[in-house]
């Protein structure tokens, strides 16, 4: 009985999670004329950017420098969107947890899940500036791409659900969230190279696990190589990051109705 009533409570949040998704989804682009392409635009638009002024003004020596900066920018984007939008989740759906019972993570994991969905759609685009750069397509791609995904996933849903938690709470942390993150951007080798900051400062540029992202997409995507010292690095940063927010989350849960 007992694992009856686990199933059909599981279904119940799986189904509220399915709903979330699509009400996320649908919501953010309503009255837009372009939808989900401006997911893809927005990234692309930086990458244009700085690449003008690295490559063109700058005389920034790197090979395939557009793929370089791009592939780099889809995952900050998801990152940067989870952390700055993601804060203002509970605060934008008061009305909705105060009327419907369900686990207040799943509003989050729906919103992350978007997120993903958006990612996942946007590396065609890295793999078609793969064929126009002349870059060859490696083998490792087929692993590789789905374990970067995974690993984005984990620390997209933490910092979503750390900063949700704490903006629900103390309201002017979603400004606070947006410039962190903008210091974080210039801390992650996206506009350079990992080696421009000299090995004496690696195994600290490494204890960002977005750097670590950032570090074997690239590798994958350029010279089809993968680090695993890399990607152990990054999870760690992940799980230490995933504990945290579960610590602060279940704190502010039990007050949530009272503070929306």
């Amino acid at each position: 009985m007992t694992l009856i009533a686990l199933s059909y409570r599981g279904r119940q949040q799986l189904d509220v999670w399915l709903v979330l998704l699509q009400k996320e989804f649908t919501s953010r682009y309503k009255r837009s004329l372009i939808g989900y392409a401006w997911s893809v635009l927005n990234p692309l638009a930086f990458t244009f950017v700085l690449w003008i002024a690295f490559k063109g003004i700058l005389r920034f020596d790197t090979p395939h420098f557009a793929l370089f900066l791009a592939s780099g920018f889809f995952l900050w984007h998801s990152f940067s969107n989870s952390a700055v939008i993601g804060s203002s989740i509970f605060l934008s759906n008061a009305s909705l947890l105060k009327k419907v019972r369900f686990q207040r993570w799943i509003l989050v994991a729906a919103f992350v899940a978007n997120e993903m969905v958006h990612l996942s759609l946007a590396l065609p685009i890295l793999l078609g500036l793969m064929i126009f750069s002349d870059v060859p397509l490696h083998w490792t791609l087929l692993w590789a791409l789905p374990l970067v995904l995974l690993t984005q996933i984990c620390i997209c849903l933490p910092i979503a659900l750390l900063t949700a938690s704490l903006n629900a709470v103390f309201r002017d942390l979603e400004r606070l969230v947006g410039i962190g993150v903008q210091f974080l951007f210039y801390l992650t080798p996206i506009v350079y190279p990992l080696a421009l900051i000299g090995e004496s400062r690696r195994q600290l540029a490494l204890m960002n696990p977005m750097a670590c992202q950032v570090i074997n997409l690239r590798s994958v995507i350029m010279d089809g190589t993968f680090s695993w010292e890399v990607y152990g690095y990054g999870m760690t940063g992940a799980l230490l990051l995933a504990g945290l927010s579960m610590l602060v989350y279940r704190r502010v849960v039990r007050v949530l109705p009272e503070v929306l």
